[in-house]
């Protein structure tokens, strides 16, 4: 089966990393794999072209309605001829579905990563137009289906849930938490709070760095780690908070990079504040390298996160909330090993490659036979 992947870019990032694990385990199932960049690249396209896959990029620089990219597009669909199209993240599932309907292809895909709440009238009324000529809806879970069907009343046969799948061999490092740390500048005595993903408003991190200056005291060797890409220039905006609460010189915040197990492996709490998430893969990520992890209770993370078994879950947009989940698990050293434990065996249980390829692949091959 011919699969055309398109993809708004393949910067650092939780979609962008499902994405190069889907092309590349399709491509092994024997189909023949393309991947679209809407904009350039980024790093991640490098794995995707060093594995034999074609990837072309559209270098797209206009504002949304940019007619040049989506006839780009069209004609390189009707080049390439393929069975399935699947689009994922705003700008690739607006032009990528115009451009496979302009060029006839029969078997739509688009999966949506989010919660959107940022979108307006406009975008909305574009995506209700366009879910009536694709064929199958992917969202990442519940809380984005629910979205989808509320706020844009977009037909609930047309959306399939799939939570995404992590990739363990990422995490199959020897790497001690010793030397991870180490190589970060923490010591051995240092308690550290870790979060991972692109420095947004929607993430929440001013929580999480007033959560650790409400914790420093009690806690005089906690320190906080947050790793992302900065596409909005606002990772010094955070830095200038924890200046202003005195707590810069334990805060890291770091550029995103791919090599991300060294960090899990150096953190004792993963964190993550976000007040608007549509799954979660830096928490199920966190979960998968035995790491205890505190969740805000919004988006998709209550599906992931069973209070109290396997992750504990805190008030989105309450520090102190976030403080208090965080303190639980660092006064109870019992109650944070099970914690880790349960939530590394629920995600090898459920979260698995195997199990998330072959249901793609089973809605791939029923749809496209219609």
């Amino acid at each position: 089966m011919k699969i055309l992947h398109i993809v708004t870019h393949l910067d650092i990032g939780g979609v962008e990393e499902l994405l190069v694990m889907t092309a590349k385990e399709l491509k092994n199932k024997g189909h023949d794999v393309k991947v679209v960049c809407i904009q350039n690249p980024g790093i991640c396209a490098d794995e995707i072209r060093n594995y034999g896959i074609d990837l072309k990029a559209l270098n797209r620089k206009g504002g949304m309605f940019d007619i040049i990219t989506t006839l780009k597009l069209t004609s390189y669909i009707r080049t390439q001829k393929p069975d399935v199209i699947h689009t994922h993240t705003f700008y690739a599932n607006l032009h990528g579905r115009i451009a496979a309907i302009l060029a006839g292809v029969s078997t739509i895909f688009s999966s949506e990563h989010g919660v959107y709440t940022w979108k307006k009238a406009r975008h909305i009324l574009l995506d209700r137009i366009l879910a009536k000529k694709t064929h199958k809806i992917i969202a990442v879970s519940n809380a984005v289906r629910d979205f989808l069907t509320s706020q844009e009343s977009i037909d609930a046969s047309k959306i399939t849930v799939m939570h995404n799948a992590v990739d363990f061999n990422r995490f199959n490092g020897t790497i001690t938490k010793e030397v991870a740390r180490q190589r970060l500048g923490f010591d051995k005595e240092n308690i550290v709070i870790g979060s991972i993903g692109r420095f947004d408003p929607r993430k929440g991190y001013e929580y999480l760095i007033d959560a650790v200056s409400l914790l420093e005291e009690e806690f005089p060797e906690i320190r906080l780690l947050i790793t992302g890409r900065d596409p909005l220039g606002i990772k010094e905006g955070f830095l200038k908070r924890a200046r202003g609460l005195g707590i810069d010189k334990k805060v890291i915040l770091m550029n995103a990079q791919r090599d991300v197990a060294y960090l899990y492996k150096a953190m004792d709490v993963f964190a993550m504040p976000s007040i608007c998430e549509g799954f979660g893969m830096a928490l199920i990520e966190a979960m998968a390298c035995g790491i205890p992890v505190v969740a805000a209770n919004t988006g998709g993370m209550p599906e992931l996160v069973e209070d109290g078994e396997n992750g504990i879950l805190f008030t989105a947009a309450d520090s102190a909330s976030l403080a208090r989940a965080i303190r639980g698990l660092l006064n109870d050293s019992n109650k944070s090993s099970r914690i880790a434990s349960e939530g590394h065996n629920r995600v090898f249980k459920e979260f698995s490659p195997e199990t998330y390829f072959k249901t793609l692949e089973d809605l791939y091959m029923e749809l496209a036979r219609k």
